[in-house]
């Protein structure tokens, strides 16, 4: 057979899972900062220039690094949404082609 095939539930599936596993990581990310933020800045922990020194170092590597991957992987999520929408827009066409 020469063609494309392809399912748009299988590639919205996809699109699904990637969401789902961004948040999962976004959520960890959060919950790791909090911690760093709250729970280690305290007298029972950590204070004082050492410790200011590290959560300024964590909060740069975020902004530089953590924020700009979860923005590329948000993209690819829309764009395997985008290919899905437009897999089936173009389905639907064809489709009616032969009705």
């Amino acid at each position: 057979m020469d063609g494309l095939e392809y399912s748009t539930e299988n590639i919205y599936a996809l699109a699904d899972q990637l969401n789902s596993t961004l948040n999962q990581f976004k959520g960890n990310i959060e919950a790791m900062f909090t911690v760093i933020d709250t729970t280690m800045n305290s007298e029972d922990y950590w204070q004082g220039q050492a410790y200011e020194a590290f959560k300024n170092y964590c909060d740069t590597y975020k902004s530089g690094s953590i924020d700009p991957l979860v923005d590329t992987i948000q993209a690819w999520i829309n764009t395997v949404n985008q290919i899905a929408q437009e897999s089936e827009d173009n389905t639907n066409s064809n489709v009616n082609l032969f009705n």
